[in-house]
């Protein structure tokens, strides 16, 4: 699956309407280029790192999304993504992550999402800093709910937290409030 989207702004009818399946064979979307919006999609059935991928990228907003059903995570930051928002998206039924940040990620935000029943971590932000989680549900997941590992200077506050396997996993690198 390639999808390609040629605006800087895309929004789906709605995003229990506008589906985009990887059929087990890509991301349903890939961004790869600053100052993007992503809103309204369904996305599902990935077989790369998520459903919905930033790789390298800035000013980003990614809003009122499904990421469900992806073989590995849900919404993933890669390679040096910074200034980022994740906000109101539900996050839930990826075979690992809900979200994840890899390595040298900085600066962006991750707020007011419902992050459920993923089959590892809820959000992990992994080598990568000065990022902040605030006020996400994040329910059942299956290893814990947030994990930072690796990393320095983020901030993870007013966050919900019901029947995780671990609500909380702080290796290093954060400030919770």
């Amino acid at each position: 699956c390639n999808n390609r989207l040629f605006e800087r702004t895309s929004i789906g009818e709605s995003k229990e309407n506008t589906t985009l399946d990887g059929q087990g064979s890509g991301a349903p979307i890939q961004v790869i280029v600053n100052d993007v919006s992503i809103t309204g999609f369904r996305v599902v059935h990935s077989s790369e790192d998520g459903g919905l991928i930033l790789t390298s990228v800035g000013n980003c907003l990614i809003t009122n999304n499904i990421a469900e059903y992806n073989s590995l995570n849900g919404i993933v930051l890669r390679s040096s993504s910074s200034q980022n928002t994740i906000s109101n998206n539900l996050v839930r039924y990826n075979t690992y992550d809900g979200i994840a940040f890899w390595t040298g990620n900085s600066n962006n935000e991750v707020l007011d999402n419902d992050v459920v029943e993923n089959g590892a971590y809820g959000i992990i932000i992994q080598s990568s800093n000065n990022n902040t989680v605030r006020q996400n549900n994040v329910v059942r997941n299956h290893w814990a709910g947030i994990v930072i590992d690796s990393s320095k200077y983020n901030l993870v506050v007013n966050n919900s937290f019901a029947y995780n396997t671990n609500n909380t996993y702080p290796l290093a690198g954060a400030i919770w409030i």
